[in-house]
Parts: structure tokens; sequence; C-alpha cells
């Protein structure tokens, strides 16, 4: 007998052959025992995730908040170090002789107008003034402002740490130079906080005021300096 004509009388075999029904019923009965098995398994695994991804997601919420990372600003990775008032030494300036002084002669100007009030403060590590803090009491077009202004003389990466939150303002434009400005409320009143690095000198300027875009006369102030 050849190859062709045996090959060919196999396929008829198979083609006629036809498998017992209680077969194939047995194996459709095995195929849903297995999966009720696979689905029971399944809703058994599914209380362990879901415990696995809230263990996840409280420490992911804990390390932020004990431990967060040392960068702040516009570039992420960038370290920054802090300082307080407690570890610097305190001394009162003259506002009206502040014209002298790099950095301050926004005092000046704000202590000579009349409708506005000014205390200054210098604080100094050693001999070294690093920061100065002028509290502002202006009423313009109306409205009252109350401010607090920082001029900061440390390195670019160094920062007063009460001051800190004003680094992740958003960038704002205003006559040719960038500001970041964060806002808040203080008591339904609109809080403005800004940042603003301009003449070699770091400032950061607070205003309470429910004066719109009140905060711009300071930038002015500082643009002028």
């Amino acid at each position: 007998m050849d190859d062709k004509r045996l090959q060919s009388e196999f396929d008829d075999y198979f083609r006629g052959a036809s498998l017992p029904s209680d077969m194939t019923a047995d194996a459709k009965a095995h195929a849903k025992s297995h999966n009720r098995e696979i689905r029971k398994w399944f809703l058994r695994l599914a209380p362990v995730a879901a415990a696995f991804v809230l263990v996840v997601a409280l420490s992911v919420v804990f390390i932020n908040r004990y431990f967060p990372s040392n960068t702040t600003g516009g570039d992420a990775g960038t370290h920054y170090s802090y300082y307080n008032t407690a570890q610097l030494t305190d001394k009162p300036i003259d506002p009206y002789s502040a014209a002298d002084i790099k950095g301050l002669e926004f005092a000046e100007k704000l202590a000579l107008m009349g409708n506005s009030n000014i205390n200054l403060t210098a604080f100094y590590e050693s001999k070294n003034m690093i920061l100065a803090k002028a509290e502002i009491s202006l009423l313009h077009n109306g409205y009252r402002h109350d401010a607090v202004l920082y001029a900061e003389y440390t390195d670019e990466y160094r920062c007063f740490e009460e001051v800190k939150e004003y680094l992740s303002g958003e960038e704002n434009y205003y006559k040719n130079y960038t500001y970041l400005l964060t806002c808040d409320q203080d008591e339904g009143e609109p809080v403005y906080m800004i940042y603003i690095y301009t003449g070699g000198v770091k400032y950061y300027l607070s205003v309470t005021t429910s004066e719109i875009n009140g905060y711009k006369i300071y930038l002015d102030l500082l643009k002028n300096n």
C-alpha cells in the first residue's frame, strides 16, 4: 500500500469517528469546575490585594508628611537649607536712613509717604546682615494694606524658614521681570505672597488687602531700588 492511500484511509477514519457523549460531558464539567476554583481563588485574594494597596498608600502619606523632601521652588531636586531668627541678632533700623543700605531703599520711600507707616528690623549673623524685615501699614486707593516684606542677603539656596513656601508660587511677569505669586485668604480677605529676586537681593512680600492686585505697588517700589 502506497503512502498516499494509507494517508487517505487514516483521514477517512478520523472524519467518521465520533467521541462518546459522556466523554465530552465529563470534559465540560471538568472545565466548569476549574473555572469555579479560579473564581474562588480570586475572591479570596482580592481583599489581600486591597489591603496591600492601602498599606502602600498610607506609607506614602506618612513618608511625605514626616520625612518631606528638602526641595522647593521651581527646580525639582534643588536642595535648600533653612535658618530662623532665633539664630540671629536683631537690631532696629531707622527707615529714613535705610536709603544707604542696598536693598532697603524702599523703606525710606514708604516712610516719606503720608499714607503709610513702617517699622524696620535688621538681623545679623556674626557681623553680617543677612535679613531685614519691614512691617508696613498702608492706605492705598481707599484700601488698607497690612504687609510684611523681607529682604534677604544669603546664597541662592539658603532661605529664611518662615518664607520657604513663597518659593513654590506661580510664575508671573510684571514690567519685564519675573516673580512668584501665591494667593491665600485670612478670614475671607485676600493674602498675596510674592517672591522676587532683583538688584542682587531676594524679597519675600506678604500683603493682606481687599484691593485687587494691590501688591503691585510694592513691586513698583522694589523695581525702582
